[in-house]
This record gives C-alpha cells, sequence and structure tokens, in this order.
C-alpha cells in the first residue's frame, strides 16, 4: 500500500472536521497522474475547504504560487509544485492528528488553525525562488564592480 493510499479519505472526519470534498481528494491521490490535473484538483480542494470559513480570497494566492512555479520550470527545472505538496503535507497532517494525536490524547491539533498551516505553509516560496535566480546575476554584477573598482557609496 503507498502511502496515498493510505491517505485515501475513508473516514467522516476527512469532510466533517477538515472539509475536505471526498472525491477530489480521493482524484487527487489515487486516480489522476497528470502534474497539471493534479494542480487542478489540489486548487480545486483548497478553495472548498478556504469557502467553509468564508476565506476563499487566500485561493488567489495558491494559484499565483501555481503560476509561477509553472512558469519558472525553464529556469529551474528542480522547482517542485508547492500547491501539490501543500495538500499532500496537509493530508498527513490530517491522518497524523485523526490516527494518532487524538487517539493517543483524545485532543486535536486544531482544525482551522491545521488548515492555514498545512496549506499556506510555502506561500513565501515564489519570493525565495526569485531570490534565487537573481543572486547568480547580481554575484556577476558585483564582480564587474569589483573589477572595474566601482563603489556603490559616493566618497
Amino acid at each position: 500500500m503507498t502511502i496515498n493510499e493510505k491517505l485515501k479519505p475513508n473516514h467522516d472526519w476527512y469532510e466533517y472536521y477538515y472539509d475536505c470534498p471526498h472525491q477530489v481528494i480521493v482524484d487527487f491521490l489515487i486516480k489522476e497522474k497528470d502534474f497539471l490535473k493534479r494542480q487542478s484538483l489540489a486548487i480545486t480542494a483548497i478553495e472548498k475547504i478556504m469557502r467553509s470559513h468564508k476565506k476563499q480570497s487566500l485561493l488567489s494566492h495558491v494559484s499565483e504560487l501555481a503560476r509561477i512555479e509553472h512558469g519558472i520550470r525553464e529556469l529551474e527545472p528542480w522547482v517542485r509544485d508547492h500547491v501539490v505538496h501543500a495538500m499532500l503535507s496537509y493530508l498527513l497532517g490530517i491522518y497524523i492528528n485523526e490516527n494518532f494525536i487524538f487517539k493517543l490524547t483524545d485532543k486535536r491539533v486544531d482544525q482551522f488553525q491545521w488548515k492555514l498551516a498545512g496549506l499556506f505553509h510555502d506561500i513565501g516560496y515564489p519570493a525565495q525562488i526569485a531570490k534565487d535566480l537573481l543572486k547568480s546575476y547580481t554575484d556577476r554584477v558585483n564582480e564587474i564592480k569589483k573589477t572595474m573598482r566601482l563603489c556603490t557609496k559616493p566618497k
């Protein structure tokens, strides 16, 4: 059994406590193998989850993250899809929360807090990518500056 099969929602708490659309999650975890379709399913699930708290405006940030990461694949092929990663992390957290934390302590991590933390923990990643992409360029410019003995501050 794969981890995705293990995470497949077969308990009511996925939908009841976490607002996860059952069929979308099953399709995301098990059925869909195409990268862009999985990403789309993740965005659909995140939208439903956030809509239940009237926080659907946060979805635009996830969509922007997906757009940026898709756009920079040619520049940095090592960049992973953080939208799919966020959904997988979120589902793994639910599984841990319900099957271990709750069963051992009779308490759950607050579901809304987990929704925000699990789904948005990498939301600043486009800024990191931009910084990393610019670093090699700025390093070269700074090297030219040193070679030409240019200074940045007037004396």
